[in-house]
């Protein structure tokens, strides 16, 4: 059997630190990802395993309950099993198609094809299923489909992943975790397309085949989240540092930090930076966090003046402060 793995789509979650103005636009983009997710499962796979959280409530909106379950029926045939987790848990049906299996809260074993799935869903915001787990039975290729923590003592299903793997299932799909990892038999295949800050990096979900046992992540994201630092030194203007941060980096979703030691008499505007880039980036910010002249900030009069703004003011009031007096040490006095 051929099968995709998603998980921790939160398809309904609130879109955080970027502008209110661009948040829908990049809900719709997540929800278009998981048609993709479709798409593939459609073309390449026999069954669909979500580990849990598809929404981020037990209570999802109408309008993307609706965009799921028309997602659901373009799979026709194809079955679709889901293990609830901590944020869509057991509370309301959510009139599923008819090819859609939502594992009740005790666990249950399943056939299809020449596999058994075995799965149990949370009934509330917390759960807990370690030591009751049932060992597979007979001699088909055993999936364990579960939403639930191998990382921390939480209250979200704790499990301790050397037990849990010591169980017997030829592939154990878990959801909780946002981020991808595999260990042993375990797989999380992450979220699939990011939410915020706390979802660096490229997101996706597992393709496997049953018969090859391979398991391969396929990426998924619409854009991706990042947090870069970049070096000043070499440029001269703030129009170059926002060229070079263009030229290095693809579309996406940014905060940047400016890092190194600027040429003497120059001061990095990061709201200037901003809107420069602002062409090319779907959103992004800019924290100058660059170093000042050591020969003045080791200076005695540099820090009766440090300690008096940092009293006296916070924030990027008192990081303008800093620079605009360090500047006018050295004898630049421009803003």
């Amino acid at each position: 059997m051929r099968f995709v793995h998603t998980a921790d789509n939160h398809l309904d979650s609130p879109i955080a630190s970027i502008p209110p103005q661009k948040a829908q636009i990049r809900r719709d983009m997540r929800l278009a990802s998981f048609s993709k997710i479709i798409d593939y499962t459609i073309k390449s796979a026999d069954a669909l395993l979500i580990s849990g959280d598809l929404f981020d409530s037990p209570n999802p909106p109408r309008s993307v309950v609706e965009f799921v379950k028309k997602e659901f029926s373009r799979l026709s045939d194809i079955p679709v099993f889901i293990a609830l987790g901590n944020h869509d848990y057991l509370k309301e049906s959510f009139d599923f198609p008819g090819n859609v299996h939502i594992f009740p809260e005790s666990f249950e074993t399943v056939a299809v094809k020449d596999c058994l799935i075995t799965g149990a869903s949370f009934a509330s915001p917390s759960g807990c299923f370690s030591g009751l787990i049932p060992a597979p039975s007979g001699n088909s290729f055993s999936i364990l489909l579960l939403h639930g923590d191998i990382f921390t003592k939480s209250d979200y299903n704790s499990m301790d992943k050397d037990y849990l793997s010591s169980l017997g299932y030829d592939y154990i799909a878990l959801g909780h975790i946002h981020e991808f990892f595999e260990y042993k038999n375990i797989r999380y295949p992450g979220c699939h397309d990011g939410s915020g800050f706390d979802e660096t990096g490229i997101k996706g979900f597992i393709y496997g085949d049953t018969s090859s046992r391979t398991y391969n992540f396929i990426p998924s994201s619409s854009l991706v989240y990042s947090k870069e630092s970049f070096d000043v030194s070499p440029y001269y203007s703030s129009a170059e540092i926002a060229d070079a941060l263009m030229a290095a980096f693809p579309d996406g979703i940014y905060k940047f930090t400016l890092t190194g030691t600027p040429r003497e008499g120059f001061t990095p505007n990061a709201s200037a930076i901003e809107g420069f880039i602002s062409q090319k980036f779907f959103s992004s910010s800019v924290t100058d966090n660059t170093n000042f002249d050591t020969s003045i900030t080791t200076s005695m009069l540099y820090k009766l003046f440090s300690d008096y703004v940092t009293a006296h003011s916070e924030g990027e009031i008192s990081s303008l402060a800093l620079r605009y007096g360090t500047n006018a040490m050295k004898g630049d006095i421009s803003i």
